[in-house]
């Protein structure tokens, strides 16, 4: 459960800096000037306002937060830069979309690494458990049976959970 928490926190901290990136990138396009060149929203990119599509405020929001997406992720597949501060601007971008990238690789390790560590003390404590019964000499058959194997699996999902 906590590694399922920790997942969330993740993917909930990527769609705030998306966010936060998305209307960094609009803020930027009306400082340039909206539609003045194929890189900015508007009318010039025609990714971002084909024809036929109305210009409203979601449609600018969704694009952008498309767009920062795109770039965030390092697909990229977005009009390239034209100005200098364009060209700033996605080189930032994606340094920080692989800093996000690396930050997902290293929580996804540390969940593996936790999970392993689990299923090691499960492995521990099962071998104490044998132990126990090789000492006491419990017959095979005993060990086997229903209500003991059950109580090992129930250890080993309350182990590997924590």
């Amino acid at each position: 459960m906590p590694n399922a928490f920790r997942v969330l926190c993740v993917v909930w901290y990527i769609i705030v800096i998306i966010h936060w990136n998305a209307c960094f990138y609009f803020w930027i396009s009306e400082m340039i000037g909206l539609g003045s060149d194929g890189w900015v929203y508007g009318p010039l990119n025609k990714q971002s306002l084909p024809e036929n599509v109305r210009d409203t405020l979601l449609r600018r929001y969704i694009y952008s937060f498309y767009w920062s997406t795109l770039i965030l992720t390092t697909i990229g597949e977005v009009p390239g830069p034209v100005q200098n501060i364009e060209y700033l601007f996605v080189t930032l971008d994606l340094m920080c979309g692989v800093l996000i990238f690396a930050t997902i690789v290293g929580n996804v390790g540390s969940m593996i690494s936790n999970m392993s560590a689990a299923r090691t003390e499960f492995q521990n404590k099962m071998d104490g458990i044998k132990q126990y019964m090789e000492l006491r000499r419990v017959s095979k058959q005993a060990r086997l049976r229903k209500p003991l194997v059950n109580v090992m699996q129930l250890f080993f999902v309350h182990f590997s959970w924590k």
